[in-house]
């Protein structure tokens, strides 16, 4: 029989030559199980599956890896601060991938593994409790539902060296826990690496439904992206809080999709200088709206089939869809930075309202600045708005009175003024010229530089007009 380690050496092989599948992994891991690095990156095509390999030991550098997934860790060895080590793990590396690759379908293509892992065993210091591990694996298989899985072992306590319990740990890792990620049958059985009183209990976990997990507020948002594999039984791959930047975000109801939304979508690739074929991600984002109240998960649900089937019509590529508890663009910009918005004239209108900063120029303009620092650009496509008479008018917005009454307000003075709506526009059709000529606020240029528009885009079709129709015909 080959000695053990070559024995993981030939599952590694077969993890990073696998011909059916292209793995991805993120492994980091804690306070023990640190020869996993060196076994890991010791083999020749490493490099094609391994993202990244962390070992965070001091407390600050884990704390900062699972703030997002974990507010506060109650101690370092437990399942808690493992299942945020994985979530972080799993997130990092689907993030980095659509990064490199600029395209949403490619994420449809992989096996994405993320490992978490701590642990604690010997020490200088004598420990009271037991000497353990607590692992997971997440991960999402060329399209198929995610998967998590968790991996709980107490070692027997004074029978093996620390060197020794960092071993078992790593083997663990890799000849347990991976083997299982892959789907791969490692040569190296249990009862070589574990006393015969050892035993490593294995749950698997059914994840929630991740629309639900968005609409209690346990997710910040969730993609979907449209399987194109002919093979798969699966419409589309589903994300939560994955990292997107450096990407064309449309946000709307989009109850329905309509020829104008695709329209402007192609029109603002075009505008940007990019082709049908060649263009950054495309994220249709459906988010509570602020004026038009929350979704049921059954109305998303029906949304996001009703959009796909759409897109598919129409041939648009690298494309998902992102369902949000964000109504406000103060909110979106946080989630996905440095990115471009796609709004119309009606949003341009409500983005620049003090309605949504409590009647506050002030944290108006602040607000819009915030944006602006994260990389955001808005292009604006004209839209018909039949109630523009009444825009901005009526609102008593806080800070007004000591702009202009003499006082000094350094920093304020040359940002902000009120501006009287002397004429009534010939048509309700208004481009982004026609809401900064009726906008009560005075933008910062820095501000106004956020905004571009589509020259000549006009399409007199909404939702709301489908809507109101389809009413009619109801009810005849």
């Amino acid at each position: 029989m080959l000695p053990k380690s070559q024995r993981t050496n030939n599952l590694l092989n077969k993890v990073y030559n696998s011909v059916s599948t292209s793995h991805k992994l993120n492994l980091y891991t804690t306070g023990g199980g640190t020869p996993a690095i060196g076994v890991l990156t010791g083999i020749a095509g490493a490099s094609n599956c391994i993202f990244e390999a962390r070992l965070p030991y001091a407390t600050l550098v884990t704390d900062k890896i699972i703030k997002p997934f974990l507010a506060e860790a109650n101690g370092y060895c437990n399942k808690e601060v493992a299942l945020a080590l994985t979530e972080a793990a799993y997130n990092d590396i689907i993030s980095t991938y659509l990064e490199e690759t600029k395209d949403l379908d490619s994420l449809t293509t992989c096996n994405f593994i993320g490992i978490g892992s701590t642990s604690a065993i010997m020490s200088k210091t004598i420990k009271k409790g037991d000497h353990r591990m607590h692992a997971f694996y997440k991960k999402s298989n060329n399209g198929l539902i995610t998967e998590c899985v968790q991996y709980d072992f107490i070692l027997s306590k004074g029978k093996r060296s620390r060197e020794d319990e960092d071993k078992v740990i790593a083997d663990v890792i890799l000849n347990k826990i991976l083997a299982d990620a892959t789907n791969l049958q490692s040569e190296v059985v249990e009862n070589e690496y574990l006393f015969e009183e050892e035993k490593i209990i294995k749950t698997v976990h059914t994840l929630d439904n991740p629309i639900d997990e968005v609409l209690e507020g346990k997710k910040k948002f969730v993609l979907f992206i449209p399987n194109n594999k002919s093979n798969s039984d699966n419409k589309f791959t589903v994300f939560t809080n994955i990292k997107i930047t450096n990407s064309i975000i449309f946000p709307g109801s989009f109850n329905p999709l309509t020829i104008g939304h695709v329209q402007l979508i192609l029109e603002t690739i075009n505008h940007l200088g990019f082709s049908s074929e060649d263009h950054p991600p495309i994220i249709l984002e459906i988010g509570l709206n602020a004026d038009k109240g929350a979704l049921t998960r059954v109305q998303i649900e029906g949304r996001i089939k009703q959009i796909l089937d759409q897109l598919n019509i129409h041939g648009i590529k690298n494309i998902g869809i992102a369902v949000t508890s964000s109504p406000l663009y103060l909110q979106k910009t946080e989630i996905f930075q440095q990115c471009t918005y796609i709004i119309g004239a009606d949003t341009a209108i409500r983005l620049l309202d003090p309605k949504y900063t409590k009647d506050c120029i002030f944290e108006l303009v602040y607000s819009l600045s915030l944006i602006q620092s994260r990389g955001t650009k808005f292009i604006v496509g004209g839209r018909i708005c039949k109630e523009y008479s009444n825009l901005f008018e009526g609102r008593i917005c806080k800070g007004y009175s000591n702009l202009f009454e003499g006082r000094i307000c350094k920093g304020y003075s040359n940002l902000t003024s009120i501006k009287k709506k002397d004429s009534v526009l010939s048509e309700p059709f208004l481009t982004l010229k026609d809401i900064f000529e009726i906008c009560p606020v005075k933008l910062p240029d820095k501000c106004k530089e956020m905004f571009d528009e589509i020259p000549g885009f006009r399409i007199d079709i909404s939702s709301t007009i489908i809507r109101e129709e389809q009413s009619k015909d109801k009810s005849v």
